[in-house]
């Protein structure tokens, strides 16, 4: 289409919300395309009359955090009295997470963390968190990119002493095809500020692992 702002895969841009319409008859068309290309009769099967546009539908809805706006954020000041000056971390999760991997556009399903120190005892509201994990992960990602992302986008809207994130989880890429390892997870983790210390990424570590336990 022309005019369409181009971004990668991972980013946001609020301006292509705009054009969702004309996005969704056009992937309509292509994915029709596509399905004749591969042989079927997409107008005479029944259970394909429809399949181009519920393909558009989904692929939309699942990279729909590259259009989306920023979602409202909200602090509580001066909530944690801390008078020692010790790190008080606050610890979210397990958040459910189901976005697509960049290289085959497949899903990859499994559980976010975070974990923030306050600064001068400004709290996020607790909604806030899956909500940013949620606008992050509804785009096509690596998982190592995504983790590193959920850090960042925390650090700068909330300045924390601290922040990491980890994300344990499933991909399709690997389960349904090439190695058709369907038992594999992936683990991965980015820390900032205070919660690159060993003591606190530790204790962080035994929250994540002892709630994957609880899960399974």
């Amino acid at each position: 289409m022309k005019n369409l702002p181009r971004i990668k895969s991972y980013e946001n841009n609020p301006e292509l919300k705009k054009y969702e319409k004309k996005m969704l008859n056009k992937l309509e068309k292509e994915f029709r395309k596509i399905l004749e290309t591969m042989g079927y009769d997409v107008e005479n099967d029944e259970n394909l009359i429809d399949t181009p546009r519920r393909m558009a539908k989904m692929f939309l809805e699942l990279t729909e955090g590259n259009r989306a706006e920023f979602p409202k954020i909200t602090f509580f000041e001066k909530t944690l009295e801390n008078p020692t000056n010790n790190t008080i971390p606050v610890y979210v999760g397990p958040i459910q997470l189901k976005s697509l991997c960049s290289h085959h556009f497949l899903p990859f399903t499994g559980y976010a963390f975070v974990g923030y120190i306050p600064k001068d005892g400004r709290v996020l509201g607790l909604s806030k968190i899956p909500r940013i994990v949620n606008w992050l992960m509804r785009r096509p990602h690596l998982q190592e990119k995504l983790t590193q992302m959920i850090v960042e986008t925390i650090v700068d809207i909330a300045q924390p002493l601290g922040c990491i994130a980890a994300i344990y989880a499933k991909h399709s890429c690997m389960a349904i095809r090439g190695a058709n390892e369907t038992d594999g997870w992936m683990y991965t983790w980015y820390a900032y500020g205070e919660f690159q210390k060993p003591e606190l990424k530790r204790n962080f570590d035994d929250f994540v692992h002892t709630s994957i336990k609880r899960l399974k």
